[in-house]
């Protein structure tokens, strides 16, 4: 279990790293303007293709660990869908767009590929519900009294 806990804490770490220093040295890469994802276009997107996958297992494989030393099957389960989110942005790299890589169209493209649609969708959902489930859990356990909580959806509405 102490091994899956380092597991996930090593891989979130490790993968903030790698893409810092990748997109440091990645000509034409702009954070502010490019997605992290789009570091797995050109010639070295294999090292971010890499970067996400792994990483990504590592994370789930800490998620395992989570549920194992807490009593917080909602924490790992929210920690696991971020960590297959990594792992599938990997398998599914979005288009060039935007300038890059360079000698790509500096626009936005209205239509993508099925592929892209694939990691377009993926990382707002994960984003977005990784803490408002991490806020739902803590409300809950603060207005119970108790440390324990059920399970909840922090956008019924969708």
């Amino acid at each position: 279990m102490t091994f899956l806990l380092w597991s996930g804490a090593l891989g979130s770490w490790l993968f903030i790293v790698t893409f810092l220093l990748d997109g440091w040295t990645r000509p034409g890469y702009r954070p502010v303007r490019h997605a992290v994802s789009a570091l797995a276009l050109g010639s070295r997107g294999w090292l971010q293709t890499t970067n996400f996958i792994v990483c990504g297992l590592a994370i789930t494989a800490g998620a395992v660990g989570l549920a194992s030393a807490l009593d917080s099957v909602l924490l790992a389960l929210v920690v696991a869908v971020f960590g297959v989110a990594l792992v599938a942005s990997g398998v599914f790299p979005m288009d060039p767009m935007r300038a890059y890589p360079p000698g790509t169209p500096d626009e936005t493209p209205t239509e993508v590929s099925t592929r892209a649609s694939w990691c377009s969708v993926r990382p707002g959902r994960t984003t977005t519900r990784v803490p408002a489930s991490c806020s739902a859990r803590r409300s809950s356990s603060a207005g119970s009294g108790s440390g324990s909580s059920s399970p909840t959806r922090p956008d019924s509405g969708s």
